[in-house]
């Protein structure tokens, strides 16, 4: 019988201390502060939110979470925690106005962009000690390649687009672009949990 207490309170406090851990790591992304349309990554829903998560609930495909919607906006929440996993919203057969817009948008919140890949990615990229410019991104990230630090990346915003985002000039047609923000520190350790 001892051995199975002694068994049980082992496994009992890898759970707490990978509890700690998730813990943590929201506290982190949390101080970062980044927020969009009253939802705030890493943080609790507030009562109101609960309230809108329990009228707008969507599928979720991810044990241990629960998913909704706010208008448009999908939201993913811890369900042990209520916090904030994700944020992300989905345009189908979008007009070149409506990306112009959204990106607009996400720049008046976000402040310039980290970097951007192929006029159709647009990242705003986070350390522990906030967003990186493209400047120091890019300093990190040939300190990196010289083995002479490491690049904490913690969150990120993304905007993809199969409308190009910067062309001028030409009529570009309808397309899908969507929006997420969220951790992969964050999930990587909730699906370990």
């Amino acid at each position: 019988m001892p051995i199975l207490l002694i068994g049980f309170a082992i496994s009992f406090g890898n759970i707490s201390n990978a509890d700690e851990i998730v813990a943590d790591i929201y506290t982190k992304i949390e101080s970062l502060k980044i927020s969009w349309h009253g939802y705030t990554l890493g943080s609790n829903l507030n009562e109101s939110q609960k309230k809108i998560a329990k009228q707008n609930p969507l599928p979720s495909e991810t044990s241990g979470t629960y998913k909704f919607k706010d208008g448009s906006i999908n939201i993913v929440a811890d369900k042990k925690t209520d916090r904030v996993i994700i944020i992300f919203e989905t345009f189908e057969a979008a007009s070149e106005q409506k990306l112009k817009d959204m990106v607009g948008e996400l720049v008046i919140v976000f402040k310039e962009p980290t970097l951007s890949a192929h006029d159709k990615i647009i990242y705003w990229l986070y350390g522990d000690s906030g967003k990186y410019t493209t400047t120091q991104f890019e300093t990190a990230k040939e300190a990196l390649k010289n083995g002479q630090q490491s690049l904490s990346l913690v969150a990120t915003v993304k905007l993809q687009s199969e409308i190009p985002i910067t062309q001028k000039g030409e009529n570009k047609g309808l397309g899908k672009f969507y929006y997420v923000i969220s951790s992969e520190t964050l999930l990587k350790n909730l699906k370990t949990q």
